[in-house]
Parts: C-alpha cells; sequence; structure tokens
C-alpha cells in the first residue's frame, strides 16, 4: 500500500487512519493491560510473598475492651 505512486491526498488519509488507530485503539488497550498486568503483579506479589499481616488477640483481651461485660 505504501508505494511511490501514492499521492498526497491517500497518504494523508492513510495516516490519518493510522493515528486515529493508534489514539482511539492502540493505546486505550495497551494502558489498560498495563495498568490490569501491574494490578495482577501486585496482587500476587503480596498473596505469595509478603502475605497479610494480621495480628491474632486471644479473646480474653477482647472481652475486656467490651463495657459492661
Amino acid at each position: 500500500m505504501l508505494s511511490e505512486e501514492m499521492d498526497d491526498k491517500e497518504k494523508g488519509r492513510y495516516e490519518w487512519r493510522t493515528f486515529l488507530f493508534i489514539v482511539v485503539l492502540l493505546f486505550p488497550i495497551l494502558s489498560v493491560m498495563f495498568v490490569s498486568g501491574y494490578g495482577f503483579f501486585i496482587w500476587a506479589l503480596q498473596v505469595f510473598f509478603l502475605g497479610l499481616r494480621v495480628t491474632v488477640r486471644h479473646s480474653s483481651t477482647l472481652n475486656k475492651k467490651r463495657v459492661g461485660k
């Protein structure tokens, strides 16, 4: 399609179609993929390597904090 026989009008139309394709489809799709991949990476890092930092308290210490018991 890109040959020396393309006139300026055809070349301009081709460049605009390419530009619109990149701006309307390619960049949004790549952005969503990048953010999703980063989120998945962080999630997997927390699940498999970092873990949740949960402290388990004894039930007797919880009962002392309740009012009226």
